[in-house]
């Protein structure tokens, strides 16, 4: 199933704000700037990070990591990926992305969950 945005009344306000974004490899939370292109099939939330190339995340492809944050924070990731986030403290842009990402809600995949079950202690 895909979203079709339609702006009313001329073009839609562009997203200009910052996240912090954590590339799961170091423990170091980088400021990223977000923009939004709509302009291909698949809507993007783009990232720009300094020191590094532009990261585009489709927006069917973003979900929210349950129980990781206050009502005051929003932290995502790419349904394929577990170890990138994105942490959203701006309410706007939340309501935004809120709005944008269709599958937002979805529940991400478990990496590996042969794994998980080993790590058990009941499996044990």
């Amino acid at each position: 199933m895909t979203a079709t945005v339609i702006h009313v009344g001329g073009k839609a306000p562009e997203l200009h704000a910052f996240a912090g974004f954590l590339d799961g490899q170091s423990a170091v939370v980088r400021r990223a700037a977000l923009g939004m292109d709509e302009t291909y099939a698949a809507p993007c939330l783009l990232l720009s990070l300094p020191e590094q190339a532009d990261l585009r995340w489709a927006m069917a492809d973003i979900r929210r990591v349950p129980d990781q944050a206050g009502r005051d924070t929003m932290v995502l990731m790419l349904r394929d990926d577990a170890v990138r986030r994105l942490v959203v403290r701006d309410d706007a842009v939340r309501k935004i992305l809120t709005a944008r990402c269709p599958n937002l809600k979805r529940r991400p995949r478990a990496a590996n969950r042969a794994k998980l079950l080993g790590w058990s202690p009941r499996w044990r």
